[in-house]
């Protein structure tokens, strides 16, 4: 009888001390307002800087990273990815732009005002979104996993599982 009842401590000791994590909140919004854009466009990356955006669009053979008039559409600057290239998720640091590509496993680094490539790393697995949190790169490829990295060297510096009351969160993307 001594057996069974510290084994039924036990199990209420553990049951307890089980951490919930809530679910997440269910958010609405509003449309404020339309704006134009190249319906061509397979948009991949979009960030919002000095008034203007810079996207990041995909697809093989014509990916491109772009500086768009938001109130127009209207292209101002681009460049075009090579070809075997599949254009991805965007980032812009104080003086680049950094732009992952899906499966080739290689960021591409950009001037920030002319566009013009002027460097970059490469990575394992795929590259899907990315985003700058002024001292670290955050990368995800579509697992559960956000990965963090040096904007000099790209040097992987933490990696952070994402969950919820259900588990993993798979398929992260957007950041």
């Amino acid at each position: 009888m001594t057996n069974s009842y510290f084994n039924y401590l036990i199990a209420i000791m553990l049951i307890s001390s089980q951490v919930r994590v809530a679910s997440a909140e269910w958010q609405t919004f509003k449309v404020l307002q339309t704006l134009a854009h190249d319906t061509e466009a397979f948009t991949q990356g979009l960030v919002f800087h000095n008034n203007t955006f810079i996207e990041g669009t995909g697809q093989f053979g014509r990916s491109s990273l772009r500086v768009v008039e938001p109130r127009t559409g209207k292209v101002k600057k681009q460049i075009q990815l090579s070809p075997e290239f599949f254009g991805e998720g965007i980032a812009v640091t104080e003086d680049s732009i950094f732009q992952l590509t899906w499966k080739s496993g290689k960021a591409v680094v950009y001037d920030l005002d002319t566009l013009q490539p002027k460097g970059g790393f490469t990575y394992q697995g795929q590259g899907w979104g990315l985003t700058f949190d002024g001292e670290r790169l955050v990368m995800s490829d579509g697992s559960d996993s956000l990965y963090f990295r040096d904007p000099d060297s790209f040097a992987l510096t933490e990696t952070l599982k994402v969950t919820d009351d259900k588990g993993p969160v798979r398929k992260l993307n957007e950041l």
